[in-house]
This record gives structure tokens, sequence and C-alpha cells, in this order.
């Protein structure tokens, strides 16, 4: 299985709620989004090579034979999404 990186599926979040903008377009009922609660299991992960630093990867059970350690943590993200004018997103717009 892939990894997948933390930053990676905050990006994928933004391009669903972008999807979701799009499709209200022209619709009678629109829906204002407000916090967004992202909760994950992450692996914390700090390996013996390459460069050094830390990593969030979204949790998976694997083996290696790669010199690492590892910690899997619970995260909770709350995400106030914005437009690009700082104003609050409609899912669909007038």
């Amino acid at each position: 299985m892939a990894k997948i990186a933390l930053a990676e599926m905050i990006e994928e979040l933004r391009n669903e709620l972008q999807a979701a903008v799009e499709a209200g377009e022209g619709k009678k009922i629109r829906f204002a989004l407000g916090e967004v609660t992202l909760e994950a299991q992450v692996e914390v992960a700090k390996e013996a090579e390459g460069k050094a630093g830390l990593k969030f990867w979204l949790a998976e059970t694997e083996a290696s034979g790669k010199a690492s350690r590892a910690v899997t943590q619970k995260i909770v993200l709350k995400l106030e999404p914005q437009s690009s004018t700082g104003g609050k997103v409609q899912l669909g717009r007038n």
C-alpha cells in the first residue's frame, strides 16, 4: 500500500470541496460551509536514512526492512474553509 502524506489528504479535501462548490452552481438551495473537522490516524516517522526530520503519513500496517522509528497517533484538525477573498465558502453560487 502506498503511503499518503497528510498534506496530500488535505489537498484532496480541498479538491472535493471545490468540486462541491462547482456542482452547486446555479442551484436554488445553497449551503454555507462551516467548520470542517478532519480526524485521521497518522504515523509519525523518523527514518535513519536520507534527510533528517519528521513526516506525517496516514497510518498503515506494513513491515519493511528499513531502519525506522514510527509512532501512530490520532489527530483531529479543525479547518475553517475560506474563499480566495477570505469570505465563507458557499456550496453553490447565485
